[in-house]
């Protein structure tokens, strides 16, 4: 798949991040995709809000025998976020903290059997607050002889809970000096359960080398490893089925 991507045009000031347009040419499909991009943060709170338009949206039959739409919209994509990151500096730690709530619209068709007909266009909301405590250290290194890192999301969609259920998932991690010089350990784990219909929404629990994808409905991620390599990686499913009930 070959692609052309051109900027049309940028904005960046202190206060304001605009990005008037990119284009992108996907010689395969034949399609002419458009991008663009605001970050708005002169004043709490943070505004971002992206558009990507002109791809091929997603079509979802789940094995029926069905046509496609009589009529098929250009794919669109608007993701909204709304943010209040808030930093904290007391001695040598470093604290930082960050709630947002993001809305990301696509304009996807999924047949639904029930009403013989298809869903066009899902919002997905996402809350999620962020939250890590670093202990300061040099540019020279790469990571934090002290710090805690927490990140909880939930995401669910309130006009389509027939086609995507919930999804709850709690990240952390902790680093600790090591036993040698320039040696640090990191200890990390993490817990995802999602509550499924139609759809399952994409897992956030980092998985093992060479996994690609592990699709679960109780997953959780354990970690633990020397740096700069990290060594040992583990992931449990309490649920390995793939399929939704």
């Amino acid at each position: 798949m070959e692609f052309l991507q051109q900027a049309v045009g940028e904005l960046e000031r202190p206060d304001i991040q605009y990005k008037i347009a990119a284009y992108t040419r996907d010689f395969e499909e034949k399609n002419h995709v458009f991008h663009t991009q605001l970050t708005w943060k002169g004043w709490y709170p943070v505004f971002e809000s992206q558009l990507d338009y002109g791809n091929n949206p997603q079509i979802s039959k789940f094995g029926k025998e069905v046509a496609n739409p009589s009529e098929i919209q250009p794919g669109l994509r608007f993701s909204n976020t709304i943010s209040v990151p808030l930093s904290y500096s007391p001695g040598r730690f470093y604290q930082f903290i960050r709630p947002s709530l993001t809305s990301d619209y696509l304009n996807n068709y999924v047949y639904i059997q029930e009403n013989g007909s298809y869903d066009y266009g899902q919002n997905i909301i996402s809350g999620r607050l962020y939250f890590s405590n670093y202990h300061s250290f040099a540019y020279r290194d790469i990571y934090p002889r002290w710090g805690q890192i927490f990140d909880m999301n939930y995401s669910f969609a309130p006009s389509d809970r027939n086609i995507y259920g919930s999804e709850i998932s709690v990240r952390t991690s902790f680093y600790f000096p090591g036993f040698f010089p320039c040696n640090g350990i990191k200890i990390r784990y993490e817990k995802e359960k999602q509550n499924p219909e139609k759809f399952m929404l994409g897992s956030r629990v980092s998985l093992p080398r060479g996994y690609n994808n592990i699709i679960s409905k109780d997953k959780t991620g354990f970690n633990f490893g020397f740096l700069p390599e990290e060594g040992y990686k583990m992931v449990i499913q309490h649920s390995s089925s793939a399929s939704c009930p």
